[in-house]
Parts: C-alpha cells; structure tokens; sequence
C-alpha cells in the first residue's frame, strides 16, 4: 500500500493537513488487465466475429436447403444455368488482412470454365435481379440477416464472447 503526502510533494500547505493517496485493491492485477486489454480485446472480438460468421451461415445454408431459395434459373442466351452446388460450395467465411471475419463468396470464382460471370457476380444478379435479363429479385442474403437478427445479434453475440473472454482470463465478472 502506497501512501503520498500531497503537501510534501507540492511544498508549501499547512503542515498539520495532508492529504493521503492510498492504492486500494489489487492494482498489480489491474495493471496487467489493462496492459493485455488491446491484445485480449482483438482476440475476443474475432472471436465474436468468427461466432457471427459461423451462424449466419449456417442460417444462409440452411435457407438454400429448405429451398426458400431457389437453386434454378433461366439465364440468358439459351444456357439453363442449374447450380450444381457451386453457389452452395463456395460460400465461405473469409478473414481480411484487416482482423475483419464475414461470409460471402470469393471474387473471382467460376462454377464452370464455360461461364462468363463469377459465382459471385451471379449471386448478385440473383439477389438484386436484373431488369435487362429479366431477372426478378431473390433476396437470400438480405433476408436472412434479417431473419438473423442483424447487426443487433451480431453485437450481442461478439459483446458475448468479449465478455467471456475476460471472465476466463481474469475470472473478473464486467457489467
């Protein structure tokens, strides 16, 4: 326990007043908790963000598979295009350079060497639709964020894992 005089310290003052600062607590341990929190932190949120990621797409799958998606469409210029899995296949969760954690499809990804359009640049088109082709919207990934729960649920969930993170580190309960 540290105690400091302040009239000491800035001269002067009457000699029969002080004024004492005392350390309560464990003030090593707190020092620690605040020095690791930027490293704790980061792995604590991509934590969260790898949780949010894993469950929507999940969700995501599981809409293509209970077929509130269709997997068939008429594309332009003759071609029947039938995803045969590819669209499925290629949904990922990618990790940026940038500590960022989502779900979406890789740029640059064919499901055939025959096609003139990405997976991606199809799912787009699908998603938004298209008035030129004559494609009406199909709104997969935007509505199921929103059947998810969005970007509410997203932060409850990486609050979670922050939280969780400290409890198991430090055994300290935050509020």
């Amino acid at each position: 326990m540290a105690r400091y005089s302040a009239a000491r310290r800035y001269g002067g003052g009457d000699p029969a007043i002080k004024v004492i600062f005392e350390k309560n607590g464990n003030w090593h341990k707190i020092h620690q908790i605040i020095h690791r929190l930027p490293a704790t932190l980061r792995v604590a949120m991509m934590a969260g963000q790898r949780s949010v990621a894993k469950k929507f797409k999940a969700e995501i799958l599981k809409a293509i598979r209970s077929n509130s998606y269709p997997e068939k469409k008429q594309a332009q210029g003759g071609g029947l295009f039938v995803f045969t899995g590819s669209y499925k296949r290629n949904i990922k969760i990618i990790t940026t350079n940038s500590n960022r954690i989502y779900v979406g499809i890789k740029k640059g990804v064919r499901g055939n060497n025959k096609s003139r359009l990405t997976i991606s640049e199809y799912a787009n088109i699908l998603e938004q639709g298209s008035v030129t082709r004559g494609i009406v919207p199909r709104p997969l990934w935007r509505d199921t964020w929103r059947k998810f729960g969005g970007k509410k649920r997203a932060i409850r969930i990486i609050e979670w894992h922050i939280r969780a993170t400290y409890l198991k580190q430090h055994g300290l309960i935050l509020r």
